[in-house]
């Protein structure tokens, strides 16, 4: 009798918590979700936003020879950012970003030795942070020229000017100066440290405090990626000549770069490569990657160095 009652007590409680768990206000599983894929897309907003942020404290580094009012303002930014790591990723992640900051903070002469190192740290801490984020730093596909050109003509000529800069025909007409004005893109091209991937990366977050949007909900991935990297082609071409996308050239006899490599690395770290690769005219075939190979469907898209 005494194992029959406890049974059914058991059963009876059993069915007191299954009706008061029923009972709970839950949200439905589709909104839990749609949570998940909000909380996703705002960490994604978040750390894109940092790269960039870091592409203005390369540009301040360049043009000052230090930028420490840069970095104390990126520091909360990136607190949060490394929140989102393991414990020991994050640590180090902490201790480079402390390295680069202790480097940057030091005015220095440009193209002095110290800046150089300061260079350095900083493709350090960078691709510290592209690796233990997994980012995508290439396109699937290899981009077209003719898309790119359609793509900024269509887009960005407006503002940034059919030469790119800063003088388009909304510039022209406008009853007061832009704040801040359309930048000269031809001398962004020209920034030692930029590369496609950061344009790209740009064009997805969108500019806060500009008329910048994010073009994410309106271009393709492939046009994003073709008109980034038909920006960098600009400095070797002038801006009206579209370029090729089916290269016939001897992929076996130039220096080993793949569409990775040609997407995160700037001019700068190609041409460091390819003068250790003792290439005789590394600016010649600079001008080839970047102008042909990056639009060619013969080049691979990841190979070793």
């Amino acid at each position: 009798m005494l194992a029959t009652l406890n049974f059914k007590s058991f059963w009876a409680r059993y069915l007191a918590l299954t009706l008061l768990v029923l009972c709970l206000p839950a949200k439905p599983l589709a909104a839990l979700g749609q949570d998940r894929r909000a909380e996703k897309r705002k960490n994604t907003e978040l750390f894109r936003g940092f790269l960039h942020d870091l592409d203005r404290v390369a540009d301040r580094l360049l043009e000052e020879g230090q930028a420490s009012e840069q970095m104390q303002n990126l520091e909360p930014k990136a607190a949060q950012v490394f929140a989102k790591l393991s414990k020991r990723k994050r640590l180090e992640a902490e201790a480079a970003w402390q390295d680069l900051e202790r480097r940057v903070s030091k005015r220095e002469p440009k193209n002095s030795q110290s800046q150089n190192e300061k260079l350095r740290a900083f493709f350090v801490f960078r691709d510290h942070i592209y690796e233990d984020f997994r980012v995508v730093r290439s396109p699937s596909q290899v981009p077209d020229a003719k898309v790119g050109q359609n793509v900024y003509r269509t887009y960005c000529q407006s503002c940034h000017g059919a030469m790119g800069q800063g003088n388009g025909v909304l510039v022209a007409q406008a009853r007061q100066p832009m704040q801040p004005a359309p930048r000269d893109l031809a001398d962004l091209m020209s920034k030692e440290l930029r590369n496609p991937f950061s344009v790209y990366n740009l064009l997805l977050v969108g500019k806060e405090g500009t008329t910048k949007q994010s073009y994410a909900a309106i271009l393709s991935n492939q046009e994003l990626w073709s008109v980034s990297f038909w920006l960098f082609s600009r400095p070797f071409t002038g801006w009206t000549h579209k370029g090729s996308s089916d290269s016939e050239l001897p992929l076996d006899e130039l220096f080993p770069l793949d569409l990775r490599q040609l997407a995160s690395l700037s001019d700068t770290e190609i041409r460091s490569a390819l003068e250790a690769a003792k290439v005789s005219d590394p600016e010649g075939l600079l001008r080839v990657l970047r102008t042909e190979l990056a639009f060619s469907k013969a080049l691979p898209r990841k190979i070793s160095w």
